[in-house]
């Protein structure tokens, strides 16, 4: 259904997860299982895990309902252990940008910015990157208020 590869070694060997999947709900079981086997094995508390997970959901579910439309396109997803016990996430896409569909909508940036110690989304004519940090552990800068606190 997806390429899940593992390459490019981080710290003490721990190799980033990247994955390309097709920009269908049905991907999201596999995405999800895949960044919780990873983070787990990365060190990152239960907190971390589901925080992260979430935010994950968020963006991958972003580009379902935003990027593509009724083409087909993927996602491309990337989570790499940065030093000190960070992790970076990094979800692409090459579709453009649609408003979003119904009423009560738009909230999920304010989630993912709640759950990361930092957001960074950027958008041109070849897609769109958003790119997410967190530390891992207990104590402040793993709890996932980070971002909420920051503004």
């Amino acid at each position: 259904e997806g390429d899940d590869t593992r390459d490019d070694e981080g710290p003490e060997g721990h190799e980033d997860l990247h994955m390309v999947v097709p920009a269908r709900s049905a991907s999201l079981r596999g995405v999800r299982a895949a960044t919780r086997r990873w983070l787990a094995a990365a060190g990152a508390t239960d907190e971390d895990i589901i925080d992260l997970a979430v935010a994950i959901g968020e963006c991958c579910t972003n580009v379902i309902e935003h990027a593509y439309g009724p083409a087909s396109g993927d996602i491309d997803l990337r989570l790499a252990l940065e030093p000190e016990h960070g992790v970076t996430v990094t979800v692409r896409d090459t579709g453009t940008w649609r408003s979003p569909r119904g009423h009560n909508r738009g909230r999920g940036y304010t989630l993912i910015r709640g759950m990361c110690d930092d957001v960074q989304v950027s958008s041109g004519e070849a897609g769109t990157e958003v790119v997410l940090r967190r530390h891992l552990g207990p104590g402040p800068e793993g709890s996932g208020t980070g971002g909420a606190s920051a503004g």
